[in-house]
């Protein structure tokens, strides 16, 4: 444990679960929408990245807590890009005076937040923001409308008869896992955060905040999305198909009974996300924000800044013969400078 002064507030850096942590937990006011206890379930899941939790006190009493994971340079939540707006435990109207506080490099993802994300200043050096597509399915009124005005419906139908003898199935034991770690192995997300996943979807799913949906074919998984709950609306995470039974379009198939299913169960809104077009068959273009921030003490980040700079010229240096040789009359400890990596001095 470790501790900081600023200001007012005192932050204390735990490398593991403390009864202190316990403690202020229970004294915090749950969060609008997921359990406070979901940082702890999180934080204790093995992962190669180290993880660490800062607790901030004002005048000695904990306000809040934020669990992250320290990923080579930067530090990120716990729960970045597969829990919507859960940065932290707390009294949330905080959040961006905590992050902002904390005296580390964070990359934050300002994911279906409600507030506002804290604007450029010298400690938040980097905000991206890019308006992309948006696709969102209104559950309240009826969803063909749009797949007749798109002439979606005519391939459905033929996609629909050609899975009759398919299954759906909502939340099968192990599903979520299938899901996940097929998806991970696709398209090759290294395992730092996978068993993170994992964990969160079998404890949300006991609560009926994380679905697992599936499209089998007699008990083999043929396809499976995995969606989360917020505000009242479904929230596309992550999705896997076994590519042999693509002649049936079991992908478009499971994704037709995801929706008639989230309709049926009384959700007003699916957020398929952004970027692929192909949910362009399935909801109208929308446009949504998406929100990267780079939070970081001022000496820090210029720090970075020349260490990058550094490993840049370095490169650039090794991949020209003649720079190689100029490089070559550079007085020792001005090369040593330029090609050591950041934090080996």
């Amino acid at each position: 444990m470790g501790w900081q002064q600023t200001h007012r507030w005192r932050v204390h850096w735990f490398d593991k679960w403390e009864r202190v942590l316990d403690d202020a937990v229970d004294s915090f006011p749950e969060h609008p929408h997921w359990p406070n206890v979901l940082l702890r379930i999180l934080f204790e899941v093995p992962s190669p990245d180290r993880k660490t939790i800062a607790l901030v006190l004002d005048h000695g009493v904990p306000i809040a807590m934020v669990g992250l994971r320290i990923r080579g340079d930067w530090y990120m939540p716990l729960s970045q890009y597969f829990i919507p707006d859960f940065l932290m435990v707390g009294k949330q109207e905080l959040v961006g005076s905590v992050l902002m506080r904390l005296h580390v490099p964070l990359n934050v993802s300002w994911w279906r937040m409600l507030s506002e994300p804290p604007s450029s200043s010298r400690t938040v050096h980097t905000v991206r923001t890019r308006t992309a597509p948006h696709y969102v399915v209104d559950l309240t009124g009826d969803p063909e409308i749009h797949w007749r005005s798109s002439a979606h419906m005519k391939a459905l139908r033929n996609i629909r008869n050609r899975c009759r003898e398919f299954a759906f199935a909502v939340n099968p034991p192990g599903g979520a896992e299938w899901i996940i770690r097929n998806w991970s192995k696709h398209w090759k997300i290294g395992p730092e955060e996978i068993e993170d996943r994992i964990v969160a979807a079998r404890y949300l799913e006991g609560l009926e905040k994380h679905y697992s949906l599936l499209l089998l074919d007699r008990g083999k998984v043929s396809a499976g999305t995995t969606f989360v709950v917020h505000r009242r609306e479904l929230v596309a995470l992550v999705t896997h198909r076994d590519e042999s039974y693509d002649h049936y379009g079991t992908g478009t198939r499971l994704m037709d009974l995801a929706i008639q299913w989230a309709k049926q169960s009384g959700f007003q809104r699916l957020d398929l996300g952004t970027t692929q077009s192909y949910k362009g068959r399935w909801a109208p273009i929308s446009s949504q924000q998406w929100v990267m921030l780079e939070i970081c003490p001022e000496l820090y980040y210029r720090i970075h800044q020349l260490t990058s700079y550094g490993r840049r010229l370095r490169g650039m240096l090794h991949d020209n013969k003649l720079a190689r040789c100029v490089f070559g009359w550079m007085p020792r400890r001005i090369k040593d400078i330029v090609t050591t990596p950041h934090g080996e001095h």
